[in-house]
């Protein structure tokens, strides 16, 4: 009984916010980095906040959070189209994938005010790591590691997930910068990791990323100077010296523009290349939608009815899971409506930051303006890597939202 008495005064004197706060800063720093770790941090966030967490709070957030309540709208779309699925088995599947949206409001219960900056800034050093290890692969200091190879970079994910995450980090660095409230010190290193994160973007070969980037930063710029002569000047003269800088210095940018180009122009003759094989994907998923434009075929049956369209008519080229199209595979799958709420959560997040007078209004805009530019090439909010990113990030930037955030103009 004494040993018992010991523990539990142990566990009676743990400091759990400080727990908390360790945790969701361990979770940020790996978000890049390490599925394994990201989960098992997961689950411990999970289980402090059944113990110790506001439970109400969490509630009253899924109850008045128009964000929330139309992430909780999109998942239900995926649960309720199980009932006109026939593999149970490949839905649940998907289902699970998508859970991790519904952390979202835990995730907002858990994060306090006065530790968003941190934890923006834990997120932004991960990156800043990811980057030199990036470096050190290229330049043959380091051995490459997972994923990466010393043409095409990218060490804990690949280049499909790497660039959105380079991308966004590069937005948050620059919008701090062009906030103006740092030490020169810290505006010097941050010109310097924009510029080399910049250089980094452009040796690997992640072209949604690249693309999200010119998005991103043309964004950036029509917030700060607002629309006028100038912002377009530096949008329509800046950008492209940006783009041709990479493109004649860089072989992977080059080789990987020619060959979109090319295979785009000669779909016709070269579908099993990368392109052509999307494009493919994207046509045979349209003509499945034609033929279930309301409904879909249920979050179980895509891979089945898909198959069936793509064997007839694309039967030289592989099959896949997803059109690498987000927007596309809701829709086939889920339906219509289903199709409707994702994009309504976009815009949703789209209008609290327009709305909101928080500091941090701009990358409430650019969020979802990364996810709707990145998921027209793949199905970003099925892989881990960014799904985590798009939760933690609404989680930190959309707390507190409500339906009065809407009204203001």
């Amino acid at each position: 009984m004494t040993g018992i008495k010991k523990i539990e005064k142990k566990i009676a004197n743990l400091d759990i916010d400080k727990i908390r706060k360790i945790f969701l800063i361990l979770f940020i720093f790996t978000l890049p980095n390490s599925i394994a770790i990201n989960n098992i941090l997961l689950g411990l966030l999970t289980i402090l906040w059944i113990f110790t967490g506001d439970k109400k709070g969490t509630l009253n957030i899924i109850k008045t959070n128009p964000f929330v309540i139309l992430v909780y709208l999109f998942f239900f779309t995926y649960f309720i189209s199980l009932l006109w699925t026939q593999n149970h088995n490949w839905g649940f599947h998907i289902v699970r994938k998508e859970t991790i949206l519904l952390f979202i409001p835990i995730f907002m219960s858990l994060i306090k005010k006065d530790e968003v900056e941190l934890l923006i800034k834990t997120f932004v050093l991960s990156m800043s790591l990811s980057e030199i290890i990036s470096y050190s692969i290229k330049f043959e200091l380091i051995p490459p590691m997972f994923n990466a190879t010393i043409d095409d970079p990218t060490s804990f994910m690949s280049h499909i997930s790497y660039n959105p995450f380079l991308a966004f980090t590069i937005y948050l660095i620059t919008y701090y910068l062009f906030k103006g409230k740092e030490s020169i010190l810290v505006r010097l290193v941050s010109i310097f990791f924009i510029i080399t994160m910049t250089i980094n973007l452009f040796i690997t070969g992640g072209r949604a990323g690249q693309i999200a980037y010119f998005i991103l930063m043309a964004l950036l710029i029509l917030q700060f100077l607002k629309v006028n002569l100038k912002s377009i000047s530096i949008i329509l003269i800046g950008l492209p010296l940006i783009f041709f800088g990479a493109y004649s210095s860089s072989n992977i940018f080059k080789t990987r523009v020619d060959m979109a180009i090319h295979n785009t122009a000669n779909y016709n003759n070269e579908k099993h290349t990368c392109v052509g094989v999307r494009i493919a994907y994207a046509q045979n998923c349209l003509t499945l939608i034609q033929k279930n434009p309301i409904l879909g075929v249920g979050v179980g049956d895509y891979p089945t009815e898909y198959n069936k369209i793509h064997y007839k008519e694309t039967p030289n080229i592989p099959t896949g899971v997803h059109p690498h199209n987000m927007y596309l595979f809701i829709w086939a799958q889920n339906g219509i409506f289903s199709l409707i709420a994702l994009i309504a959560l976009l815009l949703i997040q789209i209008r609290l930051g327009i709305n909101n007078n928080h500091h941090l209004k701009y990358p409430m805009v650019a969020l979802p303006i990364l996810f709707a530019t990145i998921m027209f090439s793949d199905c970003y909010l099925l892989g881990h890597y960014t799904t985590f990113l798009f939760v933690i990030f609404s989680a930190i930037l959309y707390k507190g939202a409500t339906w009065n955030d809407l009204k203001k103009s």
